[in-house]
């Protein structure tokens, strides 16, 4: 649900299909929010991540729904935004 954020907050994932995975999470009783998200905690474990990809992040969001594309430029505010929505449960409107 995390890369779903990600991928929403940088436009490549549309807010019906974040809505649509939401919506299952929701309907299968899965949880979308723990305390452990933490941005500090993101951030690091991307910067490990790095180090075993040779110097680059290679972090899979999806795009749609069966999807994927792999960005390389993750910034900490992306993080924390992307984590706000999780937090809130919010749902995205399309506009």
């Amino acid at each position: 649900l995390y890369s779903c954020c990600l991928s929403f907050t940088r436009g490549l994932l549309k807010a019906h299909n974040l809505n649509r995975i939401f919506t299952l999470f929701y309907t299968l009783g899965l949880p979308v929010w723990s305390p452990y998200l933490e941005p500090a905690r993101l951030w690091t474990g991307m910067l490990e991540r790095v180090m075993h990809r040779d110097g680059q992040q290679l972090i899979p969001v999806p795009t749609q729904i069966g999807r994927c594309q792999f960005i390389n430029d993750l910034r900490k505010e992306e993080i924390k935004f992307a984590l706000d929505i999780m937090k809130n449960n919010l749902t995205v409107s399309a506009a």
